[in-house]
C-alpha cells in the first residue's frame, strides 16, 4: 500500500454460484439457508441499494459475481473519495470438533484462490486504463479446517493478502480457542485479523446458537473481549463494526465499552487493536 491512500478496507463480495464444490470458479451463495426476518430485512436493503446503483439481481436475492465485479470496478474507478478497496474472501463454517465443512448452513463462500486471482485481474485492468487506484485482497481461513495450515500457507506465501477476515458466529470460530499456532503464523507474517464483533444479522448463522437451536441476537462468539487471545499472541486486530448495534431496540450498544477495551489493550508504544468504523452509520437516524 502507498502512504496516504484512502482505503475502504471492508468490502464483501457477492455472487450467485450454486455449487459449493466449485468455489474456486465462482462465488457460492445460498439465499435459502433458512433466512429469518432479520436477514430478510438486510437482504432487501442490499437488493434495494444494488438496484438503485444499476445492478440487477437475478430474482433470487443474488446477482452474478461478474455483474457485481463490474459494478465495484466502476465504483472505484469513478470515486473521488477512495483510492483503494480491500475485497474480502469468506471461508465456510467448519465444525470446531470434527473439522468437517458445514455445507448445509453455508450461506456465502468466497474462496481465497478465486478472489486473489480476481484482484490481480482487476489491477491489471486498472493499469491498462492508466488508473492509479488499487484493489487489495483480504483472505479468509477458518482455523477449524483440518487443512488450515495448508490454506494459510497458500495465503501467506502465494497471494498478496493484506489481512485475514473472520465473522466468528457465522464461521463457528471460537476466537479464544486453541488457535495459538494459527495466531503465531499471522503474527509472524504481520497479517492483521479483521474480526467481526457485535451483532451479526447478514447471515443466518449470526443470529443462531452454534447448534442452531434458538435465535441468539447477541452471539457469544462475537464478543469483543475474546480478542484478548489473538492480541496476546502478537496479532494486530482490526475490530469490525466496533460492537455497535444494528437494531437499537434489540441490540445493546456496547460501543463505549469497546472504546474502553481499546484503550486498555493499546497501552505502550504499539497499537494492538484498531477500530473499523464501517457499520457505525447502520443505526443512524440521519
Amino acid at each position: 500500500m502507498q502512504p496516504f491512500e484512502r482505503i475502504d478496507m471492508h468490502c464483501h463480495v457477492v455472487g450467485n454460484g450454486k455449487d459449493i464444490n466449485k468455489v474456486d470458479e465462482d462465488v457460492y451463495f445460498n439465499p435459502d439457508n433458512s433466512p429469518n426476518w432479520f436477514t430478510r430485512i438486510l437482504y432487501a436493503m442490499i437488493e434495494h441499494d444494488l438496484k438503485s446503483s444499476g445492478v440487477k439481481p437475478d430474482g433470487s436475492q443474488a446477482i452474478k459475481a461478474a455483474d457485481y465485479f463490474a459494478f465495484i470496478g466502476k465504483t472505484l474507478a469513478e470515486s473521488t473519495e477512495i483510492d483503494s478497496i480491500v475485497l474480502l474472501a469468506m471461508d465456510a463454517p467448519y465444525d470446531h470438533v470434527t473439522h468437517e465443512r458445514l455445507d448445509d448452513i453455508t450461506t456465502l463462500y468466497v474462496s481465497n484462490r478465486y478472489l486473489s486471482e480476481k484482484v490481480k485481474l482487476f489491477n491489471e485492468a486498472l493499469d491498462r486504463q492508466g488508473i492509479k487506484k488499487r484493489f487489495y485482497f483480504g483472505a479468509s481461513v477458518n482455523p477449524n479446517r483440518i487443512n488450515w495450515k495448508t490454506e494459510l500457507d497458500y495465503v501467506i506465501n502465494e497471494t498478496d493478502a493484506v489481512l485475514m477476515k473472520w465473522i466468528p458466529s457465522v464461521q463457528h470460530i471460537h476466537v479464544e480457542g486453541s488457535h495459538d499456532e494459527f495466531y503465531k503464523a499471522l503474527a509472524d507474517a504481520k497479517l492483521p485479523l479483521l474480526c467481526h464483533i457485535g451483532p451479526e444479522y447478514s447471515f443466518p448463522e449470526g443470529v443462531r446458537d452454534i447448534d442452531g437451536s434458538r435465535l441468539n441476537p447477541s452471539n457469544d462468539l462475537d464478543r469483543f473481549g475474546l480478542l484478548i487471545k489473538p492480541i496476546s499472541c502478537g496479532v494486530t486486530v482490526i475490530a469490525a463494526h466496533c460492537s455497535s448495534p444494528v437494531f437499537p431496540l434489540i441490540d445493546r450498544d456496547e460501543t463505549l465499552k469497546f472504546y474502553d477495551f481499546m484503550k486498555a489493550m493499546n497501552t505502550g508504544d504499539n497499537i494492538k487493536i484498531w477500530a473499523d468504523t464501517s457499520a457505525l452509520s447502520l443505526s443512524s437516524e440521519d
